[in-house]
């Protein structure tokens, strides 16, 4: 197959709840880091978005680094709020219906 298509086959090897994936994660990524800074500093990434097989709900894993707080306490805090980040992804998102958001700290190894 010639170079010009092969673009094409990359492109078309995303599933669509990758690509969903993706934009939650684009999405919620500066909602975050401003809910974050209230927490005394730090930083926090979204390390993956898991998203169930019919894309009702979503997992998002979280790691945090430099903060003054327990992490557990920071997750428990986002997850009160989560219905915050839910209605900023269904004003971002044109999608049927917005998944419902989970967040987990990410395991350290």
């Amino acid at each position: 197959m010639p170079d010009q298509f092969k673009i094409f086959d990359e492109v078309e090897s995303f599933s669509r709840t990758e690509r969903i994936a993706t934009q939650i994660k684009k999405c919620l990524a500066r909602e975050l880091t401003d809910f974050f800074r209230s927490f005394g500093g730090g930083m926090i990434t979204i390390t993956d978005v898991v998203l169930s097989s019919d894309r009702k709900h979503a997992k998002v894993y979280l790691s945090f680094y430099g903060t003054k707080r327990d992490s557990d306490t920071i997750i428990n805090a986002i997850n009160d709020n989560a219905y915050r980040f839910q209605s900023l992804l269904s004003s971002s998102l044109k999608l049927k219906r917005t998944p419902v958001l989970e967040f987990f700290k990410k395991a350290s190894f």
